[in-house]
């Protein structure tokens, strides 16, 4: 017990001086973009190799966050998320070589790691989120309800930032369904994250959800406003925004030491919660996925591009009916399995009424025969021997 405790105490002493290292490293960067002039020779290449180490220390940090608790659920999650932090690491170090001018800002290698550190953070956050079901039998639903935040997020992430890089015609290819997807799903990602702080177990505490999704929905805010600025050619590497992607990675690392512990019970604080995002979730995603259509309203985009929104919509409204229709069969279900339980339960009770009266008769005939045996045996003892 000794040796363990002694290596937890180890592992958390590692974990301050890695958070302290992640804080140290986000001063020194502000500090860095803030004091170099706007004129300064390779500024860009400077400050993204200052940006370099937030993603590789709160990758360390998941790590080492992964190693700890005994839900396979939780290690696989906290896995997922370290591998986004290195192909993280790997897109920022192919931004830095073409800040260096030995790569193109649309390098494959660039997208596709851009891609997938977004998919493993979300499928990392699906592992977090506690397992729920609708009537003990229905997983289906969460399913459902993953499907309606993931098409609500893509057609806001089409919305602001695909179809603005299609209309301006900057991207080729599918550069532009590169960036709408990958803006979608850190948008998707953040509101699975504000999921699972909702609904808290054993597999993340919900501080650290909290700053999981306070991170992950900065990174969404900030996929537009980039995007916004590089169209209008106001976007300069080290500027304010990558400060605040500087700090939301930041957050990511503060997420990461927390879950150096595993996972807390739920409490009374955290059941008034889920039942509060059990009402504003839906609404989010009904408020998300008919933005875009009323944009397209009010300010069509020329060509095939303005129907997108329409037929994300469309699909959102079948799932919502599948989803009506699967809580109505489990609600059926339920309601059937409670009638035959409360059935069996007045069997169960009459049964019981029956077995006590057959013990109270047995009981009152028990003590006559015992009256009669008694009489007889003082009869027997009054009227002598009998002769023969």
């Amino acid at each position: 017990m000794q040796e363990g405790g002694a290596v937890t105490t180890r592992r958390s002493v590692g974990a301050r001086r890695l958070l302290a290292s992640l804080l140290g490293a986000f001063a020194v960067y502000v500090a860095l973009v803030g004091l170099m002039p706007d004129a300064l020779p390779r500024r860009e290449l400077y400050a993204d190799l200052a940006y370099l180490p937030f993603s590789i220390i709160t990758g360390v940090l998941f790590w080492q966050a992964s190693r700890t608790g005994t839900d396979r659920c939780r290690q696989r999650g906290l896995q997922l998320l370290v591998a986004a932090q290195l192909f993280g690491t790997v897109n920022q170090a192919v931004w830095v070589l073409g800040s260096a001018g030995l790569l193109t800002d649309d390098s494959p290698v660039f997208m596709i790691a851009g891609l997938a550190m977004t998919v493993s953070t979300a499928a990392g956050m699906l592992y977090l989120v506690p397992g729920r079901g609708v009537a003990g039998t229905t997983p289906v639903v969460p399913v459902i309800d993953a499907t309606l935040l993931a098409l609500a997020s893509f057609s806001v992430g089409w919305q602001w930032v695909g179809a603005p890089v299609l209309l301006a015609g900057t991207e080729s290819g599918g550069g532009f369904l590169w960036l709408a997807s990958v803006a979608g799903g850190d948008l998707f990602t953040a509101l699975i994250a504000l999921t699972a702080w909702a609904f808290t177990g054993q597999r993340l505490r919900s501080s650290a959800a909290a700053f999981l999704a306070l991170g992950l929905g900065l990174t969404a805010l900030l996929d537009i406003l980039l995007e916004y600025q590089t169209l209008r050619g106001t976007y300069q590497s080290g500027g304010a925004v990558d400060v605040a992607f500087a700090t939301s990675i930041v957050l990511l690392g503060v997420a990461a030491f927390i879950e150096q512990a595993p996972g807390e019970e739920s409490t009374e604080r955290s059941v008034r919660r889920a039942m509060l995002m059990r009402v504003l979730l839906p609404l989010v995603s009904a408020v998300a996925i008919l933005l875009p259509v009323i944009a397209q309203v009010i300010s069509p985009t020329p060509g095939w591009a303005r129907f997108v929104p329409v037929v994300l919509l469309g699909v959102f409204f079948f799932f919502v009916q599948w989803r009506a229709r699967v809580l109505e069969r489990a609600a059926e279900q339920a309601l059937i399995t409670r009638l035959a339980i409360e059935r069996d339960l007045r069997l169960s009770q009459q049964f019981e009424s029956l077995g006590r009266y057959a013990a109270s008769v047995a009981h009152d005939m028990s003590n006559l025969l015992a009256a009669l045996l008694a009489q007889t045996h003082v009869l027997r003892l009054v009227a002598g021997p009998v002769q023969g």
